[in-house]
């Protein structure tokens, strides 16, 4: 599972799910509108913990990590060894 969400929206979506529980919690809303806020505020927890979006992942959206939003270990090349070249010619 590679990482798909930068620190920023990492942080907006802990705020943004936080409330959201809350706000199911506390507001006194009807049960139907408490369940949905209470499902979308723990999907925000849930993505944010785990700082992967599978919304973002299908049409290949990155905003993970400064390193180009890769996971670390991850050279970025296809696993190619030093020397291989993407188009198979030569240096």
């Amino acid at each position: 599972m590679r990482i798909n969400i930068g620190t920023a929206e990492r942080a907006l979506r802990l705020v943004l799910g936080i409330g959201l529980v809350l706000l199911a919690l506390l507001a006194g809303l009807s049960p139907a509108w408490s369940g949905a806020a209470a499902l979308a505020g723990l999907v925000l927890l849930a993505t944010a913990a785990l700082r992967f979006c599978p919304v973002w992942a299908l049409p290949g959206i990155t905003r993970g990590l400064e390193g180009g939003g890769r996971e670390a270990g991850d050279r970025g090349n296809g696993d190619r060894q030093d020397g291989d070249h993407q188009d198979g010619g030569g240096a």
